[in-house]
């Protein structure tokens, strides 16, 4: 179900009712029922493979399959005719078959590890209302019913209805595709804006609380989630060639090795006699090299384009992509990084490109350009544990603020003045009006 329609035209008393829940939220016991009945509110994108099964997977492709029958083969020959080298031959075929397995399963572990560390986005701490109390706990905990509290940065963890809000805009970028936030109102509200909050979405401001309706794979995530665990995998082109040229191969080996005994007896040779001669030409019609080869320049492909920071879950589909002929992809935070920057300023008749910023400064309207970028701007301002400063929030107000940044800095600009009144919501093309600001008074 794409929208909570079996919602449309309650009261919130009504709301509240269909789900058991009050504005206080859940009881620790009717949580504790409830999530007995609903499960954890988890899911599952990626299940973890043990790396034994992910190593036997190598084994148990038509080529390795071919080349290991060939080293029975061979084994078996040199028990009938030792000293005849089909020993060594064995063990050159086994080691192949060893190698190709180590290098592929190398490279499909190290992107098993990554994938596990991509649920780490998934938030492990929400803020919930139980027992009438204001209470953080593990987002797993989540039942429908609880009572969810959001702000800037959050993420949102269960599918809900949302109760009231702030000047909330939300990124459901991961659902939709969209990078353009979308401003949610609280349910009731006359109007066209949505109050269904969507998992996965994130905060990008404003402040919100949350009825929980859907949790786990329930919520719309969740059945992508699902969506995800039951595609069949096609062959690549590469898989579908070989898999034709080893059957090929297979056949030709047996059809001769066949022959070459009947002309055996025909000559009068021993039946073991022309059984290892058979073995012989079996073997010598096996390409022992073109596995490892192909495995190589899959490997050496998947590693270049790991260093462009691309992730490569198996390195056939390297071939994959190498033979894709036509892509169809919007362009907007897809093939592009959805990211704009300002490129120059126009000032006192003169142009000034960003790549010279003290030649800007000189100029005398640096200043309040400076300061309208700064002021006329709701992005949300952060410092990582290195120290660099990052900006969230409108692709257009980011790329304005980090320009202020780099001009005379941004929060040192807004930090010099105070708000005193006037609409917070994000600017649009019709409304260009910013919040009041003054600049503050200062002792001397």
């Amino acid at each position: 179900m794409d929208t909570m329609i079996e919602f449309d035209g309650k009261t919130t008393d009504q709301l509240f009712e269909s789900l058991g829940s009050t504005v206080e939220g859940l009881t620790s016991d009717e949580a504790v029922k409830r999530r007995k009945k609903h499960g954890p509110n988890q899911l599952v994108f990626h299940r973890e493979k043990s790396p034994f099964i992910m190593l036997l997977e190598e084994f148990k492709g038509m080529f390795p399959l071919l080349l290991l029958v060939s080293a029975i083969l061979c084994f078996f020959a040199n028990v009938l005719s030792p000293g005849e080298g089909y020993n060594f031959i064995g063990l050159a075929l086994l080691g192949v078959v060893i190698l190709n397995a180590g290098v592929s399963f190398v490279q499909r572990y190290k992107v098993e590890q990554l994938m596990q560390s991509f649920q780490d986005y998934i938030p492990k701490q929400v803020a919930l209302m139980r027992d009438g109390e204001r209470k953080v706990l593990d987002a797993k905990e989540i039942v429908p019913g609880d009572i969810l509290l959001v702000q800037e940065g959050d993420r949102i963890s269960a599918d809900g209805i949302i109760l009231s809000s702030t000047e909330l805009m939300v990124d459901e970028s991961i659902l939709t595709g969209e990078s353009e936030p979308l401003e949610k109102v609280a349910f009731g509200t006359e109007g066209q804006q949505s109050c269904e909050a969507f998992s996965g979405a994130t905060v990008m401001k404003g402040t919100a609380t949350i009825l929980i309706v859907r949790t786990a794979k329930k919520t719309k995530i969740g059945s992508i989630s699902d969506l995800s665990q039951t595609v069949k995998r096609d062959l690549t082109p590469m898989q579908k060639e070989l898999k034709i040229f080893v059957r090929k191969i297979t056949y030709l080996a047996v059809a001769l090795g066949l022959v070459f005994f009947l002309v055996g007896f025909l000559i009068g040779n021993t039946f073991w006699t022309n059984l290892i001669f058979a073995i012989g030409i079996i073997v010598a019609n096996v390409p022992e090299g073109l596995l490892p080869t192909v495995t190589l320049a899959l490997t050496q492909a998947s590693a270049r384009m790991g260093k462009r920071h691309a992730v490569v879950k198996n390195i056939l589909s390297v071939e994959t992509l190498g033979s894709t002929t036509v892509i169809c992809t919007d362009k907007t935070g897809t093939l592009t990084q959805n990211k704009l920057h300002v490129a120059g300023a126009y000032l006192d008749f003169t142009e000034y490109s960003s790549d010279k910023p003290e030649e800007l400064k000189k100029s005398a309207g640096a200043k309040p350009l400076s300061e309208i970028m700064a002021l006329c701007n709701d992005v949300v301002s952060a410092t990582d544990d290195a120290g660099a400063q990052s900006f969230k929030g409108d692709p257009t107000e980011v790329a304005l603020a980090e320009f202020a940044a780099q001009m005379s800095g941004y929060d040192s600009i807004r930090s010099g003045f105070e708000a005193v009144g006037g609409s917070r919501s994000p600017l649009r093309p019709s409304t260009c009006i910013p919040p009041t600001r003054q600049p503050m008074a200062h002792s001397t």
